[in-house]
C-alpha cells in the first residue's frame, strides 16, 4: 500500500475555506501540505479540514497545521476537523494540540463551530 498523501480544495471563500485530506500526513508528504497552507492561508478567515481518511499524521504534519493555526488565530479565524480518526486525534492529543482546533463529526457541526 502506498503511503501518500492526497488533498484537495473543496471550496475557498472570504469566510472559510474546506479541504479534503487523505492518507499520511508525515515528514515526506509534510511538502506538499506545505505547498497546500501557502495557496490557501491568505485566503479565508476559517479553515475546514475534512480528515475522515487522513490514515496518520505525525508530530511534523501537527506542526504544520499549528503554523496554519498561529496565522488564523491572529485573525480571530478558527480551524475544524471533521471526521478525525481515533488515532489521529490521539497524535494531537499527546501533543498537546487538540484544544486549539474544533473536532467534529460533520461538515454541518464544523460551520456552526466556525461562525
Amino acid at each position: 500500500m502506498e503511503k501518500s498523501l492526497k488533498i484537495s480544495i473543496d471550496s475557498i471563500t472570504k469566510s472559510k475555506t474546506i479541504v479534503t485530506i487523505k492518507g499520511f500526513l508525515n515528514s515526506d508528504s509534510k511538502g506538499d501540505f506545505a505547498q497546500t497552507i501557502v495557496k490557501i492561508k491568505n485566503k479565508s478567515k476559517n479553515y475546514i479540514f475534512i480528515v475522515k481518511d487522513l490514515e496518520y499524521v505525525s508530530s511534523s504534519g501537527v506542526g504544520s497545521f499549528m503554523e496554519l493555526y498561529e496565522i488564523v488565530s491572529e485573525r480571530g479565524g478558527r480551524i475544524c476537523f471533521v471526521g478525525m480518526s481515533e488515532p489521529v486525534r490521539r497524535v494531537f492529543d499527546y501533543m498537546g494540540f487538540l484544544s486549539f482546533f474544533g473536532d467534529k463529526d460533520s461538515l454541518d457541526e464544523a460551520l456552526k463551530f466556525i461562525k
